[in-house]
């Protein structure tokens, strides 16, 4: 029969035993959990995305009838406002990062101009950045932003509710002299107007800060595949879906990435 002091040694070995094992059976899972992941998903790089606003390549010049729509009448540029939202990385095996949700972007307004986070990023090659300009259904609903000047964007209920994607105005000279434009582009009622954009982009991310810099080429607007002549545009095309619709096919080639 064990004396108590050896029993007492022997539980005190198989306790140790015990733990011994369980540190290296947790070091092992850990180990085997870090190459699933590419041992950085616990790191988060920091990134800043930086939006430019330029017509025919140069920066805009505001309140300054200097420009031209589609159809050669000459036009100023007054605000542009917009969200863009779950601006994403697109990976070469087509996984997708998002690292946004959504972003308020004022062009006359500097702060708005940069935004910065910090996201888990795999390390690796990316082939493009792809967002929602506008809002999607998820996002798309009244009383998200409580908040200036988010707050500000918001889209009538009784045309559907949610927010403005866009409000894009200025003045322009027309036929019979000079006019102002309002490009709203929102939903109207049931019928949802966001779109996605994707732009080629090849970068590779290794455990540095990241930057981006998003273009808003504002001529495009106006461009292809439908060329808009502000003369014969309704002034509010709010409940206009055929504008809608042609600003949005528009849309899709308005942004750059430099």
């Amino acid at each position: 029969m064990l004396s108590m002091k050896t029993h007492y040694i022997y539980i005190k070995s198989y306790f140790i035993a015990a733990l011994m094992f369980l540190s290296i059976s947790f070091s092992s899972c850990k180990k085997d959990d870090s190459k699933t992941n590419g041992g950085n998903n616990d790191e988060k790089i920091e990134y800043k995305i930086h939006f430019k606003h330029l017509f025919a390549g140069n920066p805009i010049v505001y309140d300054t009838m200097i420009y031209e729509d589609a159809a050669g009448n000459k036009m100023d540029v007054q605000k542009i406002r917009y969200f863009l939202s779950k601006i994403s990385l697109v990976a070469e095996d087509n996984s997708i990062t998002e690292i946004s949700d959504a972003v308020y972007i004022d062009s006359r307004e500097p702060e708005t101009l940069t935004f910065s986070s910090k996201k888990n990023i795999a390390n690796g090659k990316y082939k493009g950045v792809q967002f929602i300009f506008g809002l999607d259904e998820s996002m798309n609903i009244s009383g998200r932003f409580m908040n200036f000047p988010e707050v500000a964007m918001e889209w009538p209920e009784p045309m559907g509710g949610g927010y403005h994607y866009m409000q894009f105005e200025g003045s322009f000279t027309g036929k019979s002299g000079l006019k102002n434009y309002a490009i709203h582009l929102g939903r109207i009622n049931q019928t949802e107007n966001y779109f996605k954009v994707e732009i080629p982009y090849s970068l590779t991310i290794n455990k540095t800060p990241l930057e981006i810099n998003i273009n808003m080429n504002v001529e495009k607007w106006f461009d292809s595949p439908n060329p808009i002549d502000l003369d014969t545009m309704p002034s509010m095309i709010m409940m206009n879906q055929d504008y809608q619709t042609k600003f949005k096919q528009n849309g899709a080639h308005v942004f750059t990435i430099d």
